[in-house]
């Protein structure tokens, strides 16, 4: 980046963010964020995740990858909400994205760099969720919100800052923000810090 000739580099444009995907696409490289598959252009405050292509490397973003992203976004801030993301953390989400995604090998590859790139720059905001979320069908939020409560519960310890922002996501997604706790139980046979204890 710091090669590339930006006109500013602290806030590149759509179409520069384009061309050195492209670019980067024509020696047989992806980056992440890619503007053309997430919607997010690259930042100088942030990292950038440069990977090696597969041969079946997706040009644009199918509905299974898109929905997927945003899956994943969503893990990702449930992961860093206690400041920490754990291996158990890194390992569910892994297995999930190579499980459970019905996604072609190409649109894989990107996804996990993808995650990597959200693991890597913990604080996402909740900008330009809510359309992606009102257009989910009912059974799909619910869906959403089971998998974010095996992440934060995937290392067996729930931190307030989980459940915070479980609520939160919950409430997003349509669903009922009072039930994070009563399900947290279930995986859990701990109880669960709601408020850490103070004197």
């Amino acid at each position: 980046a710091e090669h590339y000739p930006f006109d500013d580099p602290g806030k590149v444009r759509k179409k520069e963010a384009v061309l050195l995907a492209q670019l980067l696409e024509k020696i047989g490289f992806g980056m992440e964020p890619d503007v053309r598959f997430a919607g997010i252009k690259p930042s100088s405050e942030n990292s950038l995740i440069i990977f090696r292509q597969a041969d079946d490397a997706p040009s644009a973003p199918s509905q299974a990858f898109e929905a997927a992203v945003l899956l994943m976004r969503l893990a990702a801030m449930v992961s860093a909400a206690d400041g920490d993301v754990s291996p158990e953390e890194q390992e569910h989400l892994e297995q999930h994205l190579q499980t459970s995604l019905s996604l072609s090998d190409g649109e894989r590859q990107r996804l996990h760099a993808h995650t990597e790139w959200l693991l890597a720059n913990e604080h996402q905001s909740f900008a330009g969720l809510k359309p992606k979320l009102e257009a989910l069908a009912e059974p799909q939020r619910r869906s959403i919100g089971e998998f974010l409560i095996t992440v934060a519960a995937a290392d067996g310890q729930i931190d307030p800052g989980e459940v915070k922002i479980l609520q939160k996501l919950y409430g997003r997604l349509g669903l009922d923000p009072d039930q994070v706790v009563s399900i947290l139980h279930n995986f859990t046979s701990e109880p669960v810090t709601i408020k850490p204890a103070v004197p």
